[in-house]
């Protein structure tokens, strides 16, 4: 079921565990399984469909991480690339890369977050154009099967709700992988898991850096 894909979220699995897993629903359609749930009065039918983080049921993931008072660094400075404060952010935790709305600052034009500089504790923002790049950089990247070769041509997925795009990999250091894409992507994110498929399989995975 493409509109419920969960492979992204499946890909840090070695072969090791993989072998020990079965997917008895992996050919149905959730439509059908809601279905035969209905037919055997099940009480799984009548679950609220999780979204997002499921284990956050109130607020946003940033109000999650306040409520329990987890440690951060509180509000900071909105910068734009040359360094001109443009207002203030409520913590980093708030804030994605790519994000345009509810930043609280009006310059006259579109803007999205382009960078979190977590250490000085700084949203930097810009025109779309800068959220757009090419290359990424992995970091322990596990392949899933054999190694593909240097130069080979995959399909890579940078976040969940991202439709996988061509690239060429290239090598890296140890566990460490770059990849260029044939077209610039929007907002690659660091901290985000990229996942290469090839003809729909799962080749691998590794952590944007």
């Amino acid at each position: 079921d493409r509109t419920k894909d969960q492979s992204y979220f499946l890909s840090r699995l070695t072969q090791e565990q993989l072998k020990h897993v079965l997917f008895p629903l992996g050919e149905m359609q959730k439509r059908e399984v809601s279905q035969l749930a209905a037919d055997f009065d099940l009480e799984a039918r009548k679950s609220r469909e999780s979204q997002e983080l499921c284990f956050v049921t109130e607020g946003t993931h940033g109000e999650w991480i306040d409520l329990r008072s987890l440690e951060t660094q509180g509000p900071g400075d909105i910068v734009d690339v040359e360094g001109n404060i443009l207002g203030q952010h409520r913590g980093v935790h708030h804030y994605t890369i790519g994000q345009r709305k509810g930043l609280g600052v009006a310059v006259g034009h579109p803007i999205f977050i382009i960078k979190i500089d977590a250490e000085h504790n700084r949203i930097v923002v810009g025109e779309r154009e800068l959220s757009m790049s090419r290359d990424v950089r992995l970091r322990d990247v596990q392949w899933s099967s054999k190694q593909p070769q240097c130069g080979m041509s995959l399909l890579c997925q940078v976040r969940y709700n991202h439709r996988a795009a061509p690239c060429q990999i290239s090598e890296g250091e140890g566990s460490s992988l770059s990849a260029t894409f044939d077209e610039p992507q929007f907002a690659i994110t660091p901290g985000q898991l990229a996942v290469f498929y090839d003809e729909g399989r799962i080749v691998g995975s590794g952590w944007i850096c």
